[in-house]
């Protein structure tokens, strides 16, 4: 997990303003990510393309250290308290939000 994960700009609607790295991303530009945010920008291949970096799929997360997965709950704003079970299913959740409502309006 040591590499960084990159993903670019392919919209076709140009400049993107991405909340989700503080910003806009202008046409082609290159940009790194979390693991978290790389999840969420798969979900929208025709406006980003994975460049570079491994994405674990998230049934990984068993593989993964409580740290790690502490510091991807973190990343997420979420709670990073409990044993390893707990955390894994909080992110599982919130990838399965994530997944069903990508643009993360407030319904």
């Amino acid at each position: 997990m040591s590499d960084a994960i990159t993903f670019k700009n392919v919209s076709r609607f140009g400049d993107l303003d991405l909340p989700l790295v503080g910003g806009v991303v202008a046409a082609g530009e290159e940009f790194e990510v979390t693991l978290d945010q790389a999840r969420q920008l798969q979900q929208q291949p025709d406006l980003w393309e994975h460049v570079s970096g491994e994405i674990p799929e998230p049934d990984e997360y068993a593989s993964l250290k409580v740290d790690e997965l502490k510091q991807l709950l973190a990343d997420r704003g979420l709670d990073t308290s409990g044993k390893k079970d707990a955390l894994i299913e909080r992110l599982e959740e919130a990838d399965a939000a994530a997944i069903n409502n990508p643009e993360g309006d407030q319904a």
